[in-house]
């Protein structure tokens, strides 16, 4: 093994070329390697490769984590407030810090929770008036119900006023206060209605 390795440390290659820069005169230029050398120059050249090659991997996956890490964070923070959205909270406001397309998106959630927040304030406003509505019916058919029975008795009460009046004194004083009692609740029922229209 000594032998062969003092061998190989011994063995040379030779490079020969032909010179012709000087007209009319060529010339042979020799060059002289030891296999060793050149084995152990591409061996260098070798870890030198692998080692630099090792060293931009390293270098790439640390700027592709600081990239993936400058983008994702607002899309993960954008996600759950969306998730907070979809539950029902609409009092999210995302602070815009950049002015690419994750700052456009953050843009347009802001408006789109905005406009979510008008929508919920139109329906809460379009129920309370669908209420007052209902109630608003419902008032006027029970005037309406109170009124007719009013009109009957008043009615009545004419038709008895007019056979008591000239024989009985204290039923026509019963009648007087009976039919302004009629028209005081009527004024009352009239007054309801004009309040609920």
């Amino acid at each position: 093994a000594i032998l062969s390795e003092q061998y190989r440390q011994q063995e040379k290659v030779m490079i020969r070329f032909p010179d012709f820069s000087i007209p009319r005169q060529p010339k042979m230029i020799r060059y002289n390697y030891h296999l060793a050398g050149i084995e152990n120059a591409l061996t260098a050249s070798l870890n030198r490769s692998i080692l630099i090659t090792v060293g931009l991997f390293a270098v790439s996956m640390l700027v592709i984590l600081l990239v993936s890490q400058r983008f994702l964070r607002p899309i993960g923070k954008l996600k759950s407030s969306f998730d907070k959205v979809v539950a029902g909270d609409l009092d999210i406001s995302i602070p815009v810090k950049t002015r690419d397309e994750i700052g456009d998106l953050t843009r347009a959630f802001n408006q789109m929770v905005n406009e979510l927040q008008k929508n919920r304030e139109k329906e809460k406003l379009l129920q309370q008036k669908e209420r007052l509505a209902s109630m608003g019916q419902l008032a006027a058919g029970v005037a309406h119900e109170i009124k007719n029975p009013l009109n009957a008795i008043n009615l009545t009460i004419d038709h008895l006023k007019d056979k008591f009046t000239s024989r009985d004194k204290t039923a026509q004083k019963y009648i007087s206060t009976i039919q302004s009692e009629i028209a005081r609740l009527d004024q009352i029922v009239d007054n309801f209605l004009n309040f609920i229209r």
